[in-house]
């Protein structure tokens, strides 16, 4: 087949949303809207309302453990509503993944047989999903599947004998998009890549290609199996904290302390730490979770308090700072108290704290 290629322009469109907060400004607006209203009516008839309010007697109220909630930066919080949806870890839950292929803009691009896709998941292929069998030159077809884990290749394969040419195939899940085949504005006319942009069963390009699908910084180097940092797995439940004692007067204990997570709603057993516990040591507690926690309570093990300058989730090789380093407690201030446990110093003898959760993304 003798190409013609074109050169052609292509403006990328970033898909708009319509965010939730626009629903809670109409929401205040309305019924801001409707009191002047009301009001209005009120002022022409010349009524004045004089309303009686029952009388309201506030309940007594016991306040709960203050709990300190680190600020996670972007790159490791996933906000999915209850569910936590990691981009690139296939779950029951979050297993459907779209495949976004994009047409060529130029010759002989587009094609009037269709074209396959299929997925190497655990060392198989999984069956072939059919995109349309007419595909129009510079059109984006999606294709959507559900997987049981998470892939190491792709297929494409063309219907039949008119070929294809593809520019971009973007795979998305839980929002986020790995390129996998990453855009260019016209495939190259020859050169070592020139193959990999069309298939087509007669013209010696190539019935299929399989491209690798790009794992996540989840993944630990060198592992056949894959370790994802704040997913925990029966395979990889075991977690481990560490926690630095202060540097700084009465910040050792002789009395101890305990840790207990909060997996599902409920709280594990507590993890006992050493009963003696150094000025400027770090401790270190291992554990086995049959889930990623969403607290870690640290609870004083008596009456000699301990305060402590780090705390840290090690999961996978990962780090996750639940209570950032800092070089000394603060005698004084809204975070003075977070730092130290007491059994009788009013300080509290437990403290619970958020447990970031994690988002996965493509390996750069």
């Amino acid at each position: 087949m003798d190409y013609d290629y074109q050169e052609a322009t292509e403006a990328r469109h970033t898909a708009s949303r319509r965010w939730p907060v626009a629903v809670g400004v109409m929401a205040g607006f309305v019924g801001g809207a409707l009191s002047a209203n009301l009001l209005q009516l009120d002022a022409k008839q010349g009524v004045q309302l004089v309303a009686t309010l029952p009388t309201f007697q506030a309940p007594s109220v016991t306040l709960p453990t203050p709990m300190w909630s680190p600020t996670p930066s972007p790159e490791t919080l996933w906000a999915a509503g209850q569910q936590q949806c990691h981009a690139g870890v296939i779950t029951p839950e979050d297993a459907h993944v779209s495949v976004e292929v994009e047409t060529c803009d130029q010759s002989y691009a587009s094609t009037v047989d269709g074209a396959t896709l299929s997925f190497k998941v655990s060392d198989a292929w999984t069956s072939a999903t059919a995109l349309p069998s007419t595909i129009e030159r510079a059109q984006t077809v999606t294709a959507d599947v559900m997987l049981t884990g998470w892939p190491t290749e792709l297929k494409v394969e063309a219907g039949g004998d008119d070929g294809w040419c593809y520019r971009r195939i973007s795979l998305v899940h839980c929002n986020q998009q790995f390129d996998i085949v990453p855009y260019v504005k016209t495939a190259p006319a020859d050169g070592p890549d020139h193959l990999k942009y069309w298939v087509d069963a007669n013209q010696g390009v190539g019935k299929s290609k399989i491209f690798a699908v790009p794992e996540t910084v989840c993944v630990l180097p060198g592992q056949q199996r894959r370790c994802h940092a704040g997913v925990i797995t029966p395979e990889d439940a075991h977690v481990s904290v560490e926690i630095e004692t202060c540097d700084q007067s009465y910040a050792s204990t002789s009395d101890g302390a305990t840790l207990s997570f909060k997996v599902s709603n409920a709280w594990t057993s507590a993890t006992a730490l050493p009963s003696t516990i150094e000025r400027a040591q770090t401790v270190t507690a291992d554990v086995m979770l049959t889930g990623w926690p969403t607290e870690l309570k640290v609870e004083a093990g008596g009456d000699d308090g301990w305060c402590y300058r780090r705390i840290s989730l090690v999961h996978c090789n990962q780090q996750f700072d639940i209570v950032p380093y800092v070089k000394t407690a603060p005698a004084d201030g809204p975070d003075h108290l977070k730092y130290w446990v007491d059994a009788n110093q009013g300080v509290g003898k437990s403290k619970m704290f958020t447990v970031p959760e994690t988002v996965c993304l493509p390996r750069p």
